[in-house]
């Protein structure tokens, strides 16, 4: 006897990463927000996504922010492993952004 067809939605049979979902939005504001320029990436093929932010005059000025659950709340966590912020936060994360990446004269 054949299986029967999948019919469920895509989304019904894959939940959204919340990783992910917290990132996109940032990257989003990011993009529309400041001279930064960000891409989710994966740091290996399996691992969580994370979110690639470089200062595109000064190169050298990067991060790879990540997303955890940290004590109930989605935070967003630099590379070093300092907390930025709540990952609700988008502007208080995109400011954070600017005076970490930019250079000032």
């Amino acid at each position: 006897m054949p299986a029967a067809p999948n019919t469920a939605a895509p989304s019904a049979a894959r939940p959204a990463d919340p990783r992910r979902r917290h990132l996109e939005r940032l990257a989003k504001a990011v993009g529309a927000r400041t001279e930064l320029r960000a891409q989710i990436r994966r740091t290996t093929p399996s691992g969580p996504a994370v979110l690639h932010v470089v200062n595109p005059i000064v190169p050298d000025l990067k991060d790879d922010l990540r997303c955890d659950l940290l004590d109930e709340v989605w935070s967003l966590v630099w590379s070093w492993g300092d907390v930025l912020g709540p990952a609700d936060d988008i502007k208080g994360a995109v400011s954070a952004l600017e005076r970490v990446l930019t250079v000032r004269s």
